[in-house]
Parts: structure tokens; C-alpha cells; sequence
């Protein structure tokens, strides 16, 4: 099952590219980080017939924040 998330603001964390507006999740691997044109994320489907695609309608995306600070 691949998932895609379109139209929104997705921090990356990379200073190249901090803000996606665009990711393909493909058995839970990130196989496109990028712009919403959709010609180019389609690509990135591969074969998976079966996936759902969220409109973020310009919401934003953060990675889930881990604190490894242990006492």
C-alpha cells in the first residue's frame, strides 16, 4: 500500500529542500520527497495499484519528534 501526501507543507529536516510540498510513502520508505506536480510523484508508484492520496489543502507536516535526553 503506498500513501501520498499533496498540497501541504512538509518539513524535511534537509537544508537543501526544508519544505516539500509533496511525499510518496511506499511500504512505510519514502520513495519521493518533493513538488506536487503530479506527473511526477505518479512515477513514483511503481506497480501498487492500491493507494490512498490526502490533500493537505496547505496544512503542515512535521517528522515525529523523538527525545533521547535520559537522567
Amino acid at each position: 500500500m503506498s500513501i501520498v501526501l499533496r498540497n501541504g507543507k512538509i518539513y524535511t529536516s534537509d537544508s537543501r529542500m526544508p519544505i516539500a510540498k509533496a511525499i510518496v510513502i511506499n511500504d512505510d520508505i519514502f520513495s519521493y520527497v518533493g513538488d506536487d506536480d503530479s506527473e511526477l510523484w505518479r512515477k513514483y508508484l511503481g506497480n501498487d495499484k492500491a493507494f490512498e492520496v490526502y490533500d493537505l489543502n496547505g496544512k503542515t507536516v512535521v517528522p515525529g519528534i523523538v527525545d533521547g535526553h535520559i537522567h
